[in-house]
């Protein structure tokens, strides 16, 4: 594929950023070496029942070293983190020429990078050493990009050559986001039961596998939309 400007090489590194995500994620779970919240002697990763922070821990919860996981899951956080703060910058570029929100551009490239470089941060800090900064990192992500999410469905909705399907999938993925946050923030779940341990982590599994093919298709369809204009 021949790229003709930095637009379509930001678009291309958010899919090709989202699609290592996934893959390398994927093989960090196989490699997990057990246990979860509520009972640490499990062997393997339990998709609903351990969070994807585990894979990014030193030691899994068993006890043992879970380097590779490690090493696999920072590999993809920090390339995934790396995409998206390129990808927001490229869309406040694109966004601005239009008066009506040109402010709102600003907007989301500033928190789309605030919550990029939070992301990161939390892929670099494994909870199992950096427990509450990790935690930290992760709302501080969550809130800046629920609105960074938020105002650029806004701006698509004044922008004419985009498609206002796009901002009604961005509202569906703000509007599970922003649940999630309000649930983690106030209600406080704590998991000690496993009931409540599947709750959090499917709610977190969903919230997150949302947002990564949310931006991917986003990807896809700038990506299209590039060529044509």
């Amino acid at each position: 594929m021949k790229i003709h400007n930095w637009h379509e090489l930001s678009f291309l590194l958010v899919i090709t950023g989202i699609i290592q995500y996934l893959i390398l994620t994927t093989i960090a779970m196989f490699f997990y070496t057990g246990g979860n919240s509520v009972n640490p002697n499990t062997k393997t990763y339990s998709f609903f029942i351990n969070f994807i922070s585990d894979l990014g821990r030193i030691k899994s919860i068993s006890g043992k070293s879970n380097i590779i996981s490690l090493i696999l899951y920072t590999i993809a956080g920090l390339f995934f983190s790396i995409s998206l703060i390129l990808f927001v910058i490229t869309l406040r570029d694109i966004l601005k020429d239009e008066p009506k929100i040109k402010t709102i551009s600003n907007f989301i490239m500033i928190l789309g990078i605030i919550s990029g470089i939070f992301m990161l941060v939390g892929y670099l800090t494994p909870w199992d050493v950096y427990g509450s900064f990790h935690v930290l990192c992760g709302l501080i992500f969550t809130a800046t990009g629920v609105i960074t999410i938020l105002l650029y469905a806004i701006a698509i909705i004044f922008k004419e050559q985009y498609s206002n399907r796009m901002a009604l999938i961005l509202l569906i993925v703000f509007s599970f986001t922003f649940i999630n946050l309000l649930i983690i923030t106030f209600l406080k779940y704590s998991a000690n039961s496993l009931e409540s341990l599947v709750f959090q982590v499917s709610l977190q599994k969903f919230t997150m596998y949302s947002f990564i093919i949310c931006f991917l298709i986003q990807g896809f369809y700038l990506l299209k939309l590039e060529k044509i204009y």
